[in-house]
């Protein structure tokens, strides 16, 4: 199945409005990755077959601990609860969700492709957290939140999903997984919250 590209969720947002810091520096910066394919599966964890074809179609092994992430390479696969995961895969792998209907066709599954309702929203910096921070209840720091766990809560009144990807002394790197049609209003809060420190955009890829 061919992935294409679609029309940024973002598209009336101008890229090139960005505010800088009183001493011309960016506190962080935004972005949005198109190039990306989002697949919801649901099976049984219990079951050695189900885990087995999985890992056989994807290269890689299903997390079985909550909040948690597995990664190969840009293929990702975080865990959203008991039976339920997220896949998340260049949309250049244009068989990926061929291979999985092929190997869990004759089983108690369900695979349904969210990637035409959902798209994934990148803020990077030495102020990443502490913008996220100001939209969410959650605990974000590293210590509670870090590289290789995910977490579902609400940001900015709206459902995500959070998934810390680099985390250096001054560079944070965060996706947000949220729905397309909630997209602009999460960024455009974003980007209200980092004002004061200054933000900036990144071309979305």
């Amino acid at each position: 199945m061919q992935v294409s590209r679609r029309q940024s969720a973002l598209s009336r947002i101008d890229a090139q409005n960005t505010s800088a810091d009183v001493s011309g520096e960016f506190g962080c910066w935004l972005g949005e990755c198109q190039s990306l394919q989002l697949v919801n599966l649901r099976g049984d964890p219990d079951d050695q077959l189900f885990q087995q074809q999985v890992n056989e179609a994807l290269g890689i092994r299903l997390p079985i601990r909550p909040n948690t992430v597995t990664q190969d390479g840009p293929l990702r696969v975080c865990w959203l609860g008991p039976d339920w995961w997220l896949v998340m895969a260049p949309a250049s792998d244009e068989t990926l969700q061929e291979r999985l209907g092929a190997a869990l066709a004759h089983q108690h599954t369900s695979l349904s492709d969210l990637t035409g309702g959902q798209t994934l929203i990148e803020i990077g910096g030495r102020t990443a957290r502490d913008v996220l921070a100001s939209a969410c209840t959650l605990d974000l720091h590293p210590t509670q939140l870090p590289v290789g766990c995910c977490a579902q809560t609400q940001l900015a009144h709206t459902v995500v999903l959070i998934v810390p990807t680099i985390q250096e002394p001054e560079q944070a790197v965060v996706d947000i997984v949220v729905r397309r049609s909630f997209a602009e209003h999460l960024v455009r809060w974003l980007m209200d919250a980092a004002g004061e420190d200054g933000y900036a955009f990144r071309q979305s890829v």
